[in-house]
């Protein structure tokens, strides 16, 4: 069992804690948060500044991953993945023992891949990506690094999402279709057509909006 050093503390922190430990393979050792306070404790573990916790647990003695959710289009954990890996850390990832993924499939680091979320054969999982619970990344899908699929959300086969794809609770992306980098999906619809250019569907705004002169395959 290696220990764990988990960068965040909030809600996905604890959703991923909780799952790592389920999985048999980590110890959470530590939270890492700056400006921690002295004594400061979560979910009974020390929370500590960067510093104190690389001086605590060097990266020889512990891995890393870091927790946040898909705030600020997902760079906010793009951030803190950063930072655990400037500050030397091994990153893992980790995968609930509740979920289904087919033998073969291809995870980076920061993969978080949560209860009840399936990954089918052939699927192509990019670095600080977040499934949540019951999400479904169909056959041969290729998903690139800090997309975030909310619960019950999926992606159908042979589709394509760029980097920074946002999928909302139930959201789904339709067989064969290719989402361009940086595009949100923030509410329950499904997309049929691939968009030219990144695209924001969100409740705030009666129309889809498009970014025009973007570059759907960057």
């Amino acid at each position: 069992m290696e220990r764990l050093i988990i960068y965040g503390i909030d809600g996905p922190a604890a959703r991923v804690a909780m799952e790592a430990e389920r999985s048999g393979l980590f110890e959470i050792a530590a939270f890492v948060r700056e400006g921690a306070a002295s004594g400061e404790a979560f979910l009974d573990r020390p929370v500590l500044d960067a510093q104190a916790a690389k001086a605590a647990f060097p990266p020889r003695s512990a891995k890393a991953f870091a927790a946040c959710d898909s705030r600020f289009l997902n760079q906010d954990r793009l951030s803190l993945y950063l930072a655990a890996k400037q500050a030397g850390y091994a990153i893992v990832s980790v995968v609930s023992p509740s979920a289904v993924v087919a033998p073969g499939v291809r995870l980076r680091e920061n993969v978080f891949i949560d209860a009840g979320a399936r990954v089918l054969d052939g699927a192509n999982i990019g670095a600080n990506v977040w499934l949540l619970a019951n999400a479904i990344v169909n056959s041969r899908a290729k998903l690139g690094s800090s997309c975030w699929l909310d619960e019950g959300s999926s992606v159908g086969s042979e589709a394509n999402l760029g980097k920074n794809c946002t999928l909302a609770r139930h959201a789904s992306i339709a067989s064969g279709v290719s989402l361009p980098a940086w595009s949100l999906i923030n509410r329950d619809v499904t997309v049929t057509v691939s968009p030219s250019a990144t695209i924001f569907i969100d409740p705030l705004f009666p129309n889809e909006v498009v970014l025009r002169g973007s570059n759907p395959k960057s």
